[in-house]
């Protein structure tokens, strides 16, 4: 990753920040389970619900001049 240090002197300080902060997500991302596409649905059924609505809606006024 790159980041924006003014001293030279700053740099292995930030990396090892960077390198403390990249092993402590590869811990954390190891731990929980991936949600499946079911659970999502299940856990929160109103933005499914919403974004497949707007999907509809678009593909009607989208493919209507071709069939109306």
């Amino acid at each position: 990753p790159a980041i924006w240090i003014k001293q030279e002197a700053d740099r292995d300080r930030a990396r090892a920040l960077i390198d403390a902060y990249q092993l402590e997500r590869r811990a954390l991302s190891g731990q929980e389970p991936t949600e499946t596409v079911g659970e999502r649905v299940r856990n929160r059924p109103l933005p499914i619900l919403m974004a497949l609505s707007l999907i509809g809606i678009v593909l009607y006024f989208t493919l209507s001049p071709f069939f109306f």
